[in-house]
């Protein structure tokens, strides 16, 4: 379904499309640029971290996009998210990208790009890296792995470079910017020294904004692009060396007993397999940080089970603009998982009833009140229940 569409100057091919719901959010985000092949794309935005960068990952959003350059599709959809993406120098950035969505989280709607453009997608707490699989399935698992090092340092380390390593600083780079260099200048910005070894091939890669990372973050977004990563010596010598074909963090759960066979059954079945010891209640896990980390949820999903709202007090954010018509809202509605059930109308009753323009602009409304002010109309009645709405005429 394409409720808005837009289409740039330079190609009656190229349009896009992205329609926001979030929590629940729909709002529709219309960003159309000529594209130049010679000119930078940099949309300087305030991009957000930890707890906001996920409630606007979280939100459920449709997307269309034709033949839309892949750089300009991720740059746009960074701009609506205010979430960093960063473009692997391996992938095209040109080749034109063709998707269609249903009404999803943005999540998957950045990994659908991702996949049309024959790669996937790393989600971290301050950025996103599109590019090639094998690369982005090892990036958070080396972020962890290298970070757990450098904290095994400091009793090793000065205190003052030791601190350096955790300081949030700016780390987006200009136009132009070599890679080679970058890190040798992050490295000396830490008071350390870059061993000689290892460069990085020449490369003159375009401008990308980022917000504050550490020094681990900011490294191993540029050298895992080279299949590269570093190890810090106990001196403060930083060496760059060949990134671990398949990286592993152990960790340990306490799982409750009710959890026990969901957790078993969910590690049975991945690929690549989790390593786990149970003892009692415990288990010790062994392999990529996400899947450790899905574990994790499966126990807190179930600990806040009994406080899921239904929709009657679930609260509503959403935009939608003058010209929408109540199908479209409905279509996208289901979509996103919502039922909603109108009876009392013969079929050409129905088709005018859902052709109905709406428009409405929620901010966190009860769901009683949001589906009544959406659905009704006169001579019908709005029932909102606990999983599902019923539209009575």
């Amino acid at each position: 379904m394409t409720w808005l569409s837009a289409q740039s100057d330079f190609s009656s091919l190229a349009c896009r499309c992205y329609v926001v719901m979030g929590a629940m959010y729909l709002a529709p985000f219309l960003g159309v640029v000529a594209a130049d092949p010679v000119q930078e794309r940099r949309l300087d935005v305030e991009l957000l971290t930890g707890k906001q960068a996920q409630e606007s990952l979280d939100r459920k959003r449709s997307a269309t996009l034709q033949a839309v350059p892949l750089l300009d599709a991720i740059s746009d959809l960074q701009a609506s998210l205010q979430y960093a993406i960063i473009l692997d120098h391996r992938i095209d950035p040109d080749q034109p990208i063709t998707l269609v969505t249903g009404m999803v989280d943005s999540r998957e709607v950045l990994r659908g790009i991702a996949q049309a453009a024959g790669a996937d997608v790393a989600f971290a707490d301050r950025f996103a890296v599109v590019g090639p699989p094998v690369s982005v399935d090892r990036l958070r698992t080396v972020l962890e792995i290298r970070r757990s090092e450098v904290r095994a340092l400091r009793k090793k380390l000065s205190s003052q470079v030791y601190g350096l390593w955790f300081d949030d600083v700016g780390a987006g780079w200009p136009s132009l910017m070599q890679p080679d260099y970058f890190v040798t200048q992050q490295i000396q910005m830490a008071g350390m020294t870059r061993q000689s070894g290892f460069e990085l091939p020449y490369d003159a890669w375009r401008s990308q904004q980022l917000p504050g990372l550490d020094l681990v973050e900011r490294l191993t977004v540029v050298l895992n692009q080279f299949g590269r990563t570093f190890q810090v010596a106990e001196n403060g010598t930083v060496s760059i060396t060949p990134v671990e074909e398949n990286p592993t963090v152990r960790r340990r759960v306490r799982i409750p007993t009710d959890r026990r066979s969901a957790v078993e059954s969910f590690l049975q079945n991945q690929d690549p397999a989790v390593a786990a010891s149970w003892s009692g209640s415990r288990v010790t896990l062994q392999g990529r940080i996400e899947l450790i980390e899905s574990v994790e949820r499966i126990v807190r999903d179930q600990e806040a089970g009994g406080q899921k709202e239904g929709l009657k007090t679930q609260l509503f954010t959403m935009s939608i603009p003058a010209g929408s018509t109540i199908g479209q809202v409905v279509e996208s509605l289901k979509v996103s998982g919502i039922s909603i059930r109108i009876e009392g109308l013969n079929s050409q009753q129905l088709e005018g009833y859902l052709q109905t323009e709406v428009q409405l602009d929620a901010r966190r409304m009860p769901g009683s009140e949001f589906f009544s002010a959406l659905l009704q109309v006169d001579g019908g009645a709005v029932q909102v229940r606990k999983t599902d709405v019923l539209v009575q005429f």
